[in-house]
């Protein structure tokens, strides 16, 4: 599963993402941590686009306010993925912008994280039938 993770503020979604990668997502990001330039617009482009697009969007929050580097969420909305906000560490369920009420959902990262390796599971047993 490729999860494109974003993040209200650089390195709040660190952990996650070390955690998602751990599981075997294929984690990717809008922006790097040194930058808030989208990677859109720079060699390797935009993790919703491509040959294998994200299949998930995940924005790691605290604050109310939809920030810069959230915008990918707004992307996934748009490009009719589903989109998971999550508070900061395992046990905060985060609060949702209001142009993103109906359109996301809101989850604890253990949740989320046990969701993850349900999708794998069953991604896994499908690659195994397609196989046979």
């Amino acid at each position: 599963m490729h999860v494109l993770v974003t993040e209200q503020n650089p390195g709040q979604a660190t952990e996650l993402a070390r955690r998602l990668r751990y599981l075997g997502c294929t984690v990717s990001t809008c922006h790097d941590n040194t930058t808030d330039i989208c990677n859109g617009v720079v060699p390797g482009g935009c993790p919703l686009e491509g040959r294998r697009p994200a299949d998930l969007v995940i924005t790691v929050r605290g604050e109310r306010e939809l920030t810069a580097r959230e915008y990918g969420a707004v992307c996934g909305v748009r490009a009719g993925l589903p989109v998971v906000l999550t508070g900061l560490d395992w046990q905060d369920k985060p609060p949702v912008p209001d142009g993103l009420r109906s359109r996301a959902t809101a989850v604890r990262q253990n949740a989320l994280l046990i969701g993850c390796v349900d999708a794998l599971r069953d991604e896994k047993t499908v690659n195994e039938r397609e196989v046979r």
